[in-house]
């Protein structure tokens, strides 16, 4: 697995947020809950709500990546596949992830 920089500095830099709605793996991600360093969205299949992921929030730097010849920008980024259970949960119900929410 990557390394990742997190850099408390970026909390005061403008940059890209985490999207309010996205589509990955076949889902539909929709943002319902966030503060700072903690988001709550709904994952459905276009037509039926599926679950509730929470995400701990963190902040990449900015970071050149040689094979594409360009730099990515500072940007907040949504947990990967493998890193489920220490920056990502996965509940049924609303209330369970609204706790979890809450607890971060």
């Amino acid at each position: 697995m990557e390394e990742i920089v997190v850099n408390s500095n970026l909390n005061t830099m403008a940059i890209e947020k985490l999207p309010l709605t996205f589509r990955k793996s076949g889902y539909d991600y929709n943002q319902v809950l966030r503060s700072e360093n903690k988001a709550l969205y709904t994952q459905s299949d276009g037509k039926h709500l599926i679950a509730y992921e929470v995400v701990k929030i963190r902040r990449v730097q900015d970071k050149y990546v040689e094979f594409w010849g360009k730099t990515i920008p500072a940007h907040e980024q949504y947990p990967g596949t493998g890193e489920w259970g220490l920056f990502g949960w996965t509940y049924k119900e609303y209330d369970n992830a609204l706790k979890k929410y809450n607890l971060l």
